[in-house]
Formats: structure tokens, C-alpha cells, sequence
């Protein structure tokens, strides 16, 4: 295929042989179903930290099954757990806002915001581990920014408002918590195994979210509404974030902390469209360009960190993650 200026189509990538592409094209799909049953399950019940507990109990509760049938064992030791702890308290930190922006913001505001994450991580990456500037990063995550801007330029309610302040925190905490996942992951390897580190994140996690259930969010305990669809979508949620804790294996391990953001926002096309046609998302002009531009610039983004060889190739190493961060994980 013959190059396009400066900025051409990278080459195609073997998928079958790459256990990261395999890895991320899992997450995506893994990702999508549970982004939509936490905003229905958030939106119905109005309980974002109860949820988020009752998918930590869901999680813990397979990794143990797992175990005891031999599938994935739990091993590691003291040390490496009180080395990962930190990482899972920004874990939990992280599924909560995330949780709280479901809950006051629609699913286009949220996809389109958090596509702007990487800017902030690429140059953090950058100066901590030597991860490349290119060309084609500088450029499509300014096409990221102006569509952000853009979309962001248009009326706005105040609960949206809210809501666009939990993705902007949720964001940041987001990529202190891919850069610290790398550094623990790929620089200096903590010695768990995958269940390990699901269980350790998710025992924490539980114990960050009763503690907020006991102060400051104790209202949910007595305000939230169970109806048979919101329970429905409730138990669906508990079901995607113990998929999604395993099927996010490998991604922090064969990709950098941008790259694995990056990858995670592309399915999020799914998320939007459903948000316009199932949840009745309100679309303006500049919400449609500036989503366009942001989503745009992160696919492009996504696929110069893949041509540059930002994938890893571990076929001989065993695939290792964190549990699930929504975005989120990563909700």
C-alpha cells in the first residue's frame, strides 16, 4: 500500500500468533458489555458504591472457585502483596469515580472524556520510561483535544457538569494508576500470580468501598431502589467485572500505560452508539464533530503506538494483570 504523506497505514498485524492482540480483543469485548450494565445497573438503582461492592464479592468469590478447582492458583507471597496494595487501593479509588460518573453523566459525555486520557500519560511515560513521542502521537492527540474541546463547548446541564468533574478526576486517577500497574508489572515485577493479583485488588478494593458505604456514602444504604431490572442489571454487572478482572489479563504486561488506554477507549464506539439509541443520549452538532474528532484521534493514535511496535511480544512468558479497572474499569 503506498504511503499517505508522512503518516501512513501501519502494515497488517497477525492477531493469531500475538497473544496481546488476542489479550486486548478480549478486554474490548469484555469492556463493552460491562460499561453498559453498570450505567443501567447505576442509573436504575442510584447505588454506585453498593455496586461496586457487590462486583468486588463477585470477583473475589470466582478467583477463589478458581483455585480450589486448580484453574488459575493463587500464588505469591507477603512481600509482593504489600508492594501491590497501594496499586489496589488506587484501584478501588479509581472504580469508584468511575462509578459516580455513570451515574450523573450519559454515556457519550464519558467516552468522548476519557478518549483525552492518554494526553495526559504519554508525556508522564515519556520522562519515566523512556516510551517515544512520534509524530503520529503529537498529532492525533491534538485531533483528540480539539474534539474534546469541541464536544465540551456545547450546553451542558448541571448534573452533567457533575458528572464531566467525576470523569475528569477518574481520568487522572486512572493514569496514575496505569503508570504505577506498569512499573509494578513490567519494570519491577511483583511475584503474584493472575489470581493473585485479582484477589489482592478486590479484598482492598472491598474493604475502600464498605469503608465509603460507612461515611461519607452511607445514604445509599437506605435511598437505593431495587426493582427487577435494576437487580437484573445489577447481577449482570457482578458477572462483567469478574470477566472483565481476567479477560483484562496481559494488557498492562504487553502494552505501556498509554497504549493500553488507548486500546481500551476504541471499543467505546460501541458503548456510544449504544447510549444514542437505546439510552437516548442528546446529540448536538458540536457533540457529534468534537466525539467524531476524539474518537478519531484515538483510534489513530492506537493503531501508530501498534505500527511502532508498542505491542510487546511475549509468546513465551506467561500473561499477567491486575484485576479489573474500569475504566473501566476501567466502568
Amino acid at each position: 500500500m503506498p504511503a499517505m504523506g508522512k503518516f501512513s497505514l501501519p502494515p497488517p498485524l497477525n492477531a493469531a500468533d500475538d497473544p496481546a492482540i488476542k489479550a486486548t480483543a478480549l478486554y474490548m469485548i469484555c469492556s463493552v458489555g460491562m460499561v453498559v450494565a453498570n450505567k443501567e445497573a447505576a442509573t436504575r438503582t442510584q447505588a454506585g458504591t453498593i455496586l461496586l461492592a457487590m462486583q468486588q464479592c463477585a470477583t473475589i468469590t470466582v478467583a477463589g472457585v478458581l483455585h480450589l478447582v486448580g484453574a488459575k492458583l493463587i500464588r505469591g507471597n507477603f512481600h509482593a502483596v504489600i508492594r501491590w496494595t497501594p496499586i489496589a487501593v488506587l484501584s478501588g479509588l479509581n472504580l469508584w469515580t468511575g462509578m459516580q460518573a455513570l451515574m450523573y453523566t450519559t454515556l457519550s459525555t464519558l467516552t468522548v472524556i476519557r478518549n483525552a486520557s492518554p494526553l495526559i500519560l504519554l508525556g508522564a511515560e515519556h520522562f519515566m520510561f523512556g516510551v517515544a513521542i512520534t509524530k503520529d502521537a503529537i498529532v492525533s492527540l491534538a485531533i483528540i483535544l480539539l474534539g474534546v474541546l469541541i464536544y465540551c463547548s456545547d450546553d451542558i446541564s448541571s448534573q452533567e457538569a457533575l458528572g464531566i468533574l467525576f470523569v475528569i478526576l477518574d481520568a487522572f486517577i486512572v493514569c496514575l494508576d496505569r503508570l504505577a500497574q506498569r512499573y509494578l508489572l513490567q519494570e519491577t515485577p511483583v511475584n503474584l500470580s493472575i489470581s493473585a493479583l485479582v484477589l489482592v485488588s478486590n479484598i482492598v478494593g472491598l474493604f475502600f468501598s464498605l469503608a465509603l458505604l460507612f461515611y461519607p456514602m452511607h445514604a445509599e444504604l437506605h435511598e437505593t431502589e431495587w426493582t427487577m431490572p435494576g437487580i437484573a442489571w445489577a447481577l449482570a454487572s457482578c458477572f462483567g467485572g469478574a470477566a472483565i478482572a481476567y479477560a483484562g489479563i496481559g494488557l498492562s504486561r504487553n502494552l505501556s500505560a498509554t497504549g493500553a488506554l488507548v486500546v481500551t477507549n476504541i471499543d467505546k464506539v460501541l458503548v456510544l452508539l449504544y447510549g444514542i439509541l437505546m439510552l437516548g443520549d442528546r446529540f448536538t452538532t458540536p457533540k457529534i464533530v468534537g466525539g467524531t474528532l476524539a474518537l478519531l484521534g484515538g483510534t489513530w493514535h492506537a493503531w501508530s503506538r501498534l505500527r511502532t511496535g508498542e505491542v510487546k511480544k511475549q509468546e513465551s512468558k506467561e500473561v499477567h494483570l491486575m484485576a479489573f479497572v474500569g475504566d473501566q474499569a476501567q466502568p
